[in-house]
């Protein structure tokens, strides 16, 4: 669903505590198969700075052994699951459009000449359907790779989605031709007027790109977009990896524009999240709620900044 908010800019409905938290588990399924986690009830959001991701046991007032997973049922996402030769993977945050869920990922063939099969790198963008959030239905390649020499010409993978001004805003991660582990990578983005596309790029892609400076942690990677809007502005979260240092080194940027399609102007106070090789942020009361994965010296933690 698409709201009209006080600053003027349409953006995706923010759900309540218990869409919020399927949103995140959602995100965070398999890389070969997706999951959905439906709350049965949800607490009272983040008291403290960083506390544990659910899952992790925590100690309750009587001192007992309390998982936050015993808040949860959970079920199989039918129509997306495992298929020989097929990686599905990195699924975008999950938009509800009119009656039907979408979600897009990348999707790879495991196929002569593919880069590092299952990785995304040589990958396309397809995107599924559902009416009730179990069930899935495969739709149809939504973004292919680019034209040769394009930013974008190698793959395009790790999909996010941002409804706003009445259109659809589709952020992707892309690497140039021939695919390789040295290549940097750069965020760019298609719009279209429906869910279901058509995407057209737009014309000032890459949208975000590599810092230029070798002492930035983004001076490799930029990657993993998560959108959201804040004081009426864009705010594109990434991850960023520095030169020379592995997956597990990586920490978060964020940068604003005033439109959907940019200039995207990286903070000044990068990288805001010094850890996290998965990128999941949303709005929640007057702040942000950031989870940060199983990587780097603020792991496993649920982050609030307002």
């Amino acid at each position: 669903m698409v709201r009209q908010d006080s600053s003027g800019l349409s953006d995706a409905k923010k759900p309540p505590q218990a869409e919020e938290f399927r949103r995140l588990l959602f995100r965070w399924a398999g890389s070969l198969a997706f999951g959905v986690a439906l709350a049965q009830a949800c607490g009272g959001g983040v008291q403290a700075e960083a506390t544990q991701i659910p899952g992790r046991a925590q100690a309750s007032a009587d001192g007992a052994s309390k998982s936050p997973l015993s808040l949860f049922r959970f079920s199989a996402a039918e129509g997306l699951g495992e298929q020989a030769g097929v990686s599905r993977r990195d699924p975008s945050d999950v938009l509800k459009a009119g009656r039907s869920y979408y979600v897009w990922y990348t999707k790879v063939s495991n196929r002569p000449g593919v880069f590092m099969y299952p990785s995304g790198y040589s990958g396309a963008i397809w995107y599924a359907t559902s009416r009730d959030g179990r069930h899935w239905i495969e739709r149809s390649q939504a973004l292919g790779q680019g034209h040769t020499g394009a930013f974008d010409d190698g793959g395009v993978f790790t999909p996010n989605i941002l409804a706003a001004q009445g259109k659809y805003y589709l952020f992707y991660t892309a690497v140039r031709s021939p695919v390789s582990v040295t290549l940097p990578t750069a965020i760019g983005v298609a719009v279209a007027g429906s869910p279901g596309g058509p995407w057209i790029k737009v014309g000032n892609n890459p949208v975000l790109l590599p810092s230029n400076d070798k002492n930035q942690f983004d001076n490799f990677r930029v990657d993993d977009a998560c959108l959201i809007t804040q004081e009426g502005k864009y705010w594109l979260y990434y991850k960023g990896r520095q030169q020379g240092h592995s997956p597990a080194e990586t920490k978060w940027g964020v940068a604003i524009a005033e439109r959907p399609t940019g200039p995207y102007l990286k903070s000044s106070a990068n990288p805001v999240v010094p850890s996290g090789h998965e990128v999941l942020v949303w709005p929640q009361r007057q702040g942000i709620i950031a989870l940060v994965g199983p990587t780097g010296p603020q792991k496993n933690t649920i982050q609030y900044a307002a």
